[in-house]
């Protein structure tokens, strides 16, 4: 008598069937998965803008409602006792970060995660850019200037214009601005790129930068983290998502 054995092995075909499946898969999540890490991405970098608003606030309640400076437009890219004209410098009591010291530490949330996905131009570092800056009419197209800087005469008898963050340079240096003062310091004759006349609402605090919008002093990514849109934190410590050419 003679038996048959039938093997369990797929036959070629199938497996070609199957890799083509697999295949055509894998190409339909790739978008997906993407797009779900990228606004991923996002949401943390606005909760970063959010807590470095609170941060702000905080550090203003403490200082006769001064907000932090004086510190140059940049945020920062670490914590050390030699880089005290920073935003982090002044936050860094408010944001559980460590004690100044000659050692600098790198806070994460100075740094969209999107800054790891290689687009640092030709930096090799993620930690080694800024991605923020504070409001500053040097770094802003002349029609959204919003906020009319102060003027202000040091020790010596020198003029300077003075933002909201204040300014490291004069002698002696100048604090930032009252929170109060911000209302008082928008410039009415400006129109916001929706039509409307500018408000605390509309003037950005602390945006996210890249060297596609001008030329800057320090390391920046090379293009936008998010593509088509920035993260800010405006005046009144809300945070957004804009266009890229909002401030171009």
């Amino acid at each position: 008598m003679r038996t048959s054995f039938r093997t369990n092995a797929f036959t070629l075909i199938e497996m070609l069937a199957a890799t083509a499946i697999t295949v055509t898969l894998v190409a339909l999540l790739i978008p997906t998965v993407s797009k779900v890490r990228n606004q991923a991405d996002s949401t943390k970098c606005l909760s970063n803008l959010r807590t470095l608003g609170v941060a702000i606030n905080l550090h203003a309640a403490d200082n006769d409602d001064r907000l932090p400076g004086p510190a140059g437009t940049g945020l920062g890219r670490a914590v050390a006792n030699n880089q005290t004209v920073q935003l982090i410098y002044h936050l860094q009591p408010y944001l559980g970060l460590p004690t100044p010291t000659a050692t600098p530490v790198y806070a994460e949330i100075l740094h969209c995660p999107a800054l790891r996905r290689g687009i640092l131009g030709t930096q090799t570092n993620w930690y080694d850019v800024t991605a923020y800056a504070g409001y500053s009419n040097n770094d802003l197209p002349t029609d959204k200037r919003y906020l009319t800087d102060r003027t202000v005469i040091d020790d010596i008898g020198q003029s300077w214009p003075v933002g909201p963050w204040g300014r490291s340079n004069s002698t002696p240096a100048i604090p930032g601005w009252k929170r109060s003062w911000i209302s008082s310091a928008i410039d009415e004759t400006k129109t916001t790129p929706s039509g409307g006349k500018p408000t605390l609402a509309s003037i950005p605090a602390i945006r996210e930068i890249d060297a596609t919008l001008k030329s800057w002093p320090w390391p920046v990514p090379s293009v936008a983290p998010h593509g088509a849109y920035h993260n800010v934190l405006f005046f009144d410590w809300h945070v957004e998502r804009m266009p890229v050419t909002a401030y171009k």
